[in-house]
């Protein structure tokens, strides 16, 4: 049994146009016998998520806040409270349209590798920065 306090954790600051912080709370490299992620998102007031196509089943928990889910070009209403079930090959975005943090927490059974998720958040940022430097 592991008992862990999210504050406690070192976390991954998404830079714009997806500004957020990432904290992965538990992962089979950094957790011995966890086989799964579960990890705390914070998307910062009017910031978004990438949209990008899932290789993998996920479960988001909205924790705190309000929003839009974008799901294969079709949005959403998301609140507190509400628990989102996203399907492998689904194209998904979450915006948050508020002047409040948009808290989450995302759960994989089939987990990614805590480098390789921070890396892959960190990509996409970098990416969409110099796409709109290129325009």
């Amino acid at each position: 049994m592991k008992i862990k306090k999210n504050h406690e954790l070192n976390g991954v600051q998404i830079p714009k146009p997806f500004n957020r912080e990432v904290r992965i709370i538990f992962s089979p490299d950094i957790d011995e016998g966890c086989g799964c992620n579960l990890i705390q998102a914070i998307i910062y007031p009017f910031s978004k998520t990438d949209y990008r196509y899932r290789d993998r089943v996920e479960i988001v928990f909205i924790v705190s806040g309000k929003g839009i889910f974008v799901c294969n070009d079709q949005e959403y209403p998301i609140e507190s409270d509400s628990a989102i079930f996203i399907e492998k090959g689904d194209k998904i975005q979450i915006v948050n349209t508020e002047s409040k943090n948009l808290n989450l927490v995302s759960f994989y059974p089939n987990p990614y590798n805590s480098y390789e998720l921070y890396q892959k958040l960190l990509n996409a940022a970098e990416m969409a920065q110099r796409e709109k430097t290129e325009q």
